[in-house]
């Protein structure tokens, strides 16, 4: 008992005093219509999914991305965007697109620069990588991510990836060289059904499986805070036959809480589940979701959604509404170091300073001189008025919500 005790209190104080956290979410084109749905208070990354290109290395992507940039920065969050996926380009034909566009230093160099003329145009954070499947496994995908990787940050870009961990074709396809380009890499902890897998009846979105994930990533020397281990918002239905399609065996986690064909038993609270007809369902129980947080924030590393859309969106059964008081409940702390790069200050001739927000919604501005005294504190307004303002170099301190803060050097 008492060693419990101690082990409690442990994880309590790593809760209220370890670094800012990454909580990083996907929306796939797919499920657009929920962008303005989904809690943007408890996310550090929106990664809209997917961007591919054309043959001739056009990036594209079928929803609107500006009105994707401007409401995310609103929620002070990063607006990022996510190529390859699971789709075609990935494990399709489309993937032989990537292998020409990859295939010498000049193809490969033109395509880096229209990717980042993209970036530019919508006024994006940085990319996610999600290249999968046939195209990781394609002779230049490691140079390919390693060029990208050095053109992004010398844009001041972030670039991170979304990967598998001792998958049939994943991260073990990643050099080293390539893993130490990203800022951060998600853990694809979570699985499917189809023809390759519906009577083995796998489940692949454990506890265990995510922690052997960021372990492995950690132990290829990323630090903790460099890793986030992606948990699923949808459901794994394992049916007692082999179909023809599965598509409809994987699905949002919603779809299970509204069934009725399992008996009683709450489904917020399970992990496994039976139907009637003796299928087997795997999803992550609210109790779970707790636990993989636990062990991820107590180590400083963050949390991949996959994806934030498949919520219910409705009192009662919204998965985010519980992970977001969980978070509030441990005081955690949002990572989103970077958006201070939007904020613009600046000395007027009046001797006044000019703020520029970005976009961003700031609570509070907190403004400090080189000996650490606060010279002006409160809600940042276009003009800023300071009586005998000194200028020189400056603190900013930019209070975004409870759980994110930035901060800026500055000379005025």
């Amino acid at each position: 008992m008492k060693k419990n005790l101690i082990v409690a209190l442990i994880t309590l104080v790593s809760f209220t005093t370890h670094s800012q956290v990454k909580i990083v979410g996907y929306i796939p084109t797919s499920h657009w219509n929920n962008l303005y749905q989904v809690d943007l208070n408890h996310l550090s990354h929106l990664c809209a999914s997917f961007a591919n290109p054309t043959e001739d290395g056009e990036i594209i992507f079928d929803q609107d991305l500006s009105t994707f940039v401007s409401a995310v920065h609103r929620g002070n969050v990063k607006a990022i965007l996510s190529i390859g996926g699971g789709g075609d380009y990935s494990w399709g034909d489309k993937h032989k697109i990537y292998e020409k566009l990859w295939e010498s230093k000049e193809s490969r160099t033109a395509f880096v620069h229209k990717i980042m003329n993209f970036l530019r145009k919508y006024k994006l954070d940085g990319l996610d990588n999600d290249i999968e499947g046939f195209a990781m496994k394609l002779k230049n995908f490691n140079v390919f991510s390693q060029e990208l990787g050095d053109s992004l940050h010398s844009s001041n870009l972030e670039y991170s990836m979304a990967v598998g961990v001792d998958a049939w074709i994943g991260e073990a396809y990643v050099n080293d060289t390539t893993l130490q380009k990203f800022d951060f890499v998600s853990t694809m902890s979570y699985g499917g059904v189809g023809d390759w897998n519906w009577d083995k009846k796998p489940d692949e979105g454990t506890y265990g499986k995510m922690v052997s994930d960021v372990s492995k990533l950690i132990s290829r020397e990323m630090k903790p805070k460099e890793v986030c281990g992606g948990i699923p918002f949808y459901a794994v239905e394992f049916p007692k036959t082999q179909q023809s399609t599965y598509w409809m065996y994987n699905q949002k986690n919603c779809k299970v809480y509204n069934r009725s064909d399992y008996g009683n038993i709450n489904a917020l609270h399970a992990d496994t589940i039976y139907t009637k007809d003796s299928s087997v369902i795997y999803i992550n129980s609210l109790e779970t979701y707790y636990k993989k947080m636990d062990y991820l924030f107590a180590q400083g590393s963050g949390l991949m959604i996959w994806q934030v859309a498949y919520d219910c969106f409705t009192p009662g059964n919204n998965v985010m509404d519980y992970l977001a008081k969980y978070m509030d409940e441990k005081e955690v702390k949002i990572d989103v170091s970077g958006l201070e790069d939007l904020i613009s200050l600046e000395r007027t001739p009046k001797n006044e300073i000019s703020f520029r927000s970005g976009g961003l919604k700031v609570k509070k501005l907190i403004l400090k001189n080189t000996n650490s005294d606060i010279i002006y504190e409160g809600k940042p307004t276009r003009k800023i008025k300071i009586e005998n303002f000194q200028g020189g170099e400056m603190t900013v301190d930019l209070i975004l919500s409870d759980t994110k803060k930035i901060t800026k050097k500055v000379v005025l």
